[in-house]
């Protein structure tokens, strides 16, 4: 379903129409792993008063690990927003019902659930469980509402989620998310090698070949992590290589490193060019040579190692302070590091297209604050 048609499943328990008005009206048939127990379980449940809790199992689509997911204030479904205008939540992170079997015992409440999402990244994201309750006429069925993380890089546009209840993991599902930044990079190089969406393009440096190709990339990770005062766990949350690659000629060899820089909710597509020599090259470079290559290549005033940036709104608003006319323009596809290693971000302005007359302006991402509000040609005859 896009928007506010129903949405017909046939799914592992039956039949599920969910749609904007009747998500919690669901014709369904009772789970067959809800109904089905062990008989040694069911014994015991006969004669001890606490039953034996199931394992928490999310629903799912027939064939399918996408989850039966809905947005909890408007009952649309993904992809989700992170943060979302219709949400009820003061920061204006995005809600989502999520549907198991889970069953509360007497005196428990939302709290013995728990549930987490984990990007491409491999890294953990807590989503808070706002809800737990039964869904209408469908005792074995409860709808969990828990809140996404604005913070979750997203990649390929998914997180496998899953809940845990009383220690119990359930099955992980794969939820599609969209960013709030998204847009803003959307024109940014599309799927080629400049996009800063790189996705699994070079996962685990798949990308990097064996022999010279392997060495130079080798050192110039070395290198980089002693410039710029990383860890490795930093570099992986950090760098997502794009591309490792060869160009020889017409004056020179180089092996260009390609990357994106990821920071709370910034992108920068950077290139580190290693210069290996004169073209065509007499012998294979030595480590020494490839040593003094890649040093030459890294920029060790590039703040790769700053602890944060500012939010995006207090970005838009300084640039936007100083940018005056029409046709704002902030160009948020190159964003980068420049003189004394600060991180920018550029705007434009049209103040008076037939005099020829723009404005800029440049502000540091770190801070937030406008660094350079200037006046310059729109463009040059």
């Amino acid at each position: 379903m896009r928007g506010t048609e129903p949405w017909l499943i046939t799914t592992a328990c039956g039949l599920v129409m969910i749609g904007l008005a009747s998500w919690a009206s669901l014709a369904v048939c009772r789970s067959g792993a809800a109904a089905r127990r062990d008989p040694e379980q069911t014994n015991h449940s006969m004669t001890s008063p606490t039953p034996t809790p199931l394992a928490p199992v999310l629903l799912t689509e027939d064939n399918s690990i996408q989850p039966i997911a809905l947005d909890s204030v408007i009952g649309t479904r993904g992809p989700f927003r992170t943060i979302s205008a219709n949400t009820l939540n003061f920061n204006q992170t995005a809600r989502v019902s999520l549907f198991a079997n889970v069953e509360l015992l007497p005196g428990e409440d939302a709290s013995i659930v728990t549930a987490k999402a984990e990007d491409y990244k491999h890294r953990f994201y807590a989503l808070p469980v706002e809800y737990v309750g039964k869904v209408s006429n469908f005792d074995w069925l409860t709808q969990i509402v828990v809140s996404l993380n604005s913070q979750m890089e997203t990649g390929d546009g998914t997180v496998w989620v899953n809940i845990n209840v009383r220690g119990i993991d359930s099955n992980k599902v794969l939820l599609s998310i969209r960013n709030p930044t998204d847009d803003l990079y959307k024109s940014c190089g599309g799927d080629s090698i400049y996009s800063v969406y790189p996705g699994k393009r070079c996962a685990n440096e798949s990308c990097v070949a064996d022999g010279l190709e392997a060495k130079v990339f080798a050192e110039w990770k070395k290198q980089f992590l002693a410039a710029h005062g990383l860890s490795q766990e930093q570099f992986n949350q950090r760098i997502i290589i794009s591309d490792v690659s060869l160009s020889e000629g017409p004056i020179y060899v180089f092996w260009s490193i390609s990357y994106v820089f990821v920071l709370d909710w910034v992108r920068s597509r950077q290139v580190d060019s290693v210069n290996l020599g004169a073209y065509p090259l007499a012998q294979e470079p030595g480590q020494i040579a490839i040593k003094s290559a890649v040093r030459l290549a890294i920029r060790p005033d590039d703040q790769f190692n700053m602890p944060s940036v500012a939010p995006i709104s207090k970005v838009q608003s300084a640039l936007e302070g100083c940018l005056q006319g029409t046709q704002r323009q902030i160009d948020w596809c190159h964003n980068r590091f420049g003189y004394g290693g600060r991180f920018l971000v550029w705007g434009l302005s049209t103040i008076d297209e037939r005099s020829n007359q723009c404005k800029g302006a440049t502000a540091d991402l770190a801070t937030g604050e406008v660094v350079y509000c200037y006046e310059e040609p729109c463009y040059i005859e």
